[in-house]
């Protein structure tokens, strides 16, 4: 992505992360808006044991992306990346 598109990408990024926190939040309240004060507190597990699954398939999901910043160039000005399937121009 070029440097000057940097901006853009970023507010898209933040848009997608806000507007999925706000739908997780109101799907949160519909699942136990139901819910009254004195329910027992078993009746949350199916709710916890979602969550953390959910928490745990995001966890795998993450595993796919390369975080790993790009190698300095060669000393000729090529570019080289530790990334895999990288290939560099010749």
């Amino acid at each position: 992505m070029p440097n000057e598109r940097f901006g853009v990408a970023a507010a898209v990024v933040h848009t997608f992360s806000r507007m999925a926190a706000t739908i997780a939040v109101a799907v949160g309240v519909a699942l136990v808006g139901g819910f009254e004060v004195g329910d027992p507190i078993s009746d949350f597990d199916p709710f916890f044991l979602l969550l953390a699954g959910l928490g745990v398939a995001s966890a795998l999901v993450s595993l796919g992306i390369d975080t790993r910043q790009d190698a300095p160039p060669t000393p000729d000005g090529r570019t080289r990346s530790t990334s895999p399937g990288y290939r560099s121009a010749p």
